[in-house]
This record gives C-alpha cells, structure tokens and sequence, in this order.
C-alpha cells in the first residue's frame, strides 16, 4: 500500500470526499507517522546501526531515534559488552572502573557513555517510520500494519472535523492495534511462553 492508497482508504472509513479534507489528508498521515514513532515498538520500525563515536560525548543517534533497545560494542578478543542503561541524574554517580564504557544514558536523540572511550557502538533502537513524503510512497509499518496507519489518520481527522465520539472509537481502534502490535513484538522477542496446566 502507498500514500495514495491509504488516502483513499481513509476518506472511504470516514465517509468522506469532500475537497476540505482531500487537502488535509496528506497532513494527518504525517502526523499519524510521528505518533507511531512514539507509541509503535514493533520489528518494522527497529534499525541497527553502527554510529563511529565521535571523540567526546554526546554520540548523536539520528533525527528519527525514539528508544533505545540494545547498545554494545564488540570486544577485542571475541564477543560483546552489552551497556546498561541508567538515568541521567544517577550518570554522574557511576563509579567508573578502567576506561571501558559500561552505562549510558540518552538525551533527547544523543547518548552519552560513561566512562568515555573512542569506541564503535552498535545501537538497536525504535525510530519514526520514514515520512510518506510522495503519492507512491510507502513504508514498512504502512505495508505490514495499513489499519494502525488508517486509525491514527482518522483519529487526526476526526480531531480536525471536531466529533469527538468518531475521534473517541478511532482512538480505541488505534490503541487495540499498537497494543496487538507490540505485545507480538515483545512475544517475538522473548519466544513462546510456556504452556499452563492446571490440574
């Protein structure tokens, strides 16, 4: 599915064709795509990256971080050292031990390593779905996941058209949908649960 595509989608759930809100379409989708960049944890707006540190702290994680999942870099002689993160005000109270860093802490989309050392971290983080900046456009939330799309635009629609009971069930629809979406996330992560029996 394409920008297009999920334009017409929405005026059809919203019953609506009207010229008012053709134009405005396009600006909900865009505001959809932010707010999935905040709620949505899910395999398809997860990257891996390997930023170079810089020589000094802070190391900048890019526009579109969200979450951190997993930060490590690898060890000379084979395998990795995970970071633990920490809060910013208990960053100051790590009590460094050698030169290797061991916790982070991010602010805002810059991390920040404790004790600092020149090294090449790799990030696993949640980030902002692209932008559906083109009638063609498409992303892989919008291809895997069109509905949260559809209800995150109806929920700014509604908002805009000021009814709240139809803003009211597109919310609901649309946190079903995140909810679903990242408790399989999260059961994808950890494997299947073990079976109960009561007996």
């Amino acid at each position: 599915m394409d920008r297009d595509e999920l334009v017409a989608l929405v005026e059809s759930y919203a019953h609506r064709n009207d010229a008012s809100v053709d134009n405005n379409i396009v600006q909900f989708i865009g505001f959809t795509t932010q707010r999935l960049g905040r709620d949505l944890r899910s395999q398809f707006n997860t990257v891996t990256r390997e930023p170079v540190v810089g020589t000094e702290n802070p190391i900048p994680l890019g526009a579109d971080f969200r979450e951190m999942r997993i930060a490590s870099y690898p060890l000379d002689g084979g395998g990795n050292v995970d970071l633990k993160a920490v809060p910013v005000h208990l960053l100051e109270r790590v009590t460094a031990i050698g030169t290797t860093p061991r916790v982070y802490t991010v602010v805002g989309t810059d991390m920040i390593l404790k004790p600092f050392q020149v090294k090449v971290i790799t990030i696993t983080a949640w980030v902002e779905p692209p932008a559906l900046d083109a009638g063609d456009a498409e992303n892989d939330v919008l291809t895997n996941y069109p509905f949260v799309y559809l209800y995150g635009s109806l929920i700014e629609l509604h908002t805009w058209t000021q009814d709240p009971a139809l803003r009211a069930e597109a919310l609901a629809n649309y946190n079903s949908e995140v909810g679903l979406i990242n408790d399989q996330s999260a059961a994808s992560d950890l494997g299947d649960a073990p079976a109960m029996v009561r007996v």
